[in-house]
């Protein structure tokens, strides 16, 4: 009887440690696409700022993109809870 308790126990045990890898390996992948969601949103900020250098006056799909830039760069910084 303890000796099936003890294999239930390491059962939970292990299943319990596959499950925080699974955890791990997400945060990993999750921390990776936020990088490169990053880089990317700083491209294209670069790339709006240089034509609005450019041309003066903006278009209103440089106005749309710029906002819809920034609307995003909030979201992912409201994902990440400030020190």
């Amino acid at each position: 009887m303890i000796a099936l308790l003890f294999l239930l126990q390491l059962a939970a045990i292990i299943a319990v440690n596959i499950q925080l890898r699974k955890i791990n390996m997400n945060q990993a992948e999750l921390q990776q696409a936020l990088a490169d969601l990053g880089a990317q949103l700083t491209k294209a900020l670069d790339e709006i700022r240089a034509a609005i250098e450019r041309g003066g006056q903006t278009t209103p799909e440089v106005d749309a993109a710029l906002a819809n830039a920034r609307t995003v760069a909030q979201a992912l910084d409201d994902l990440n809870p400030d020190a």
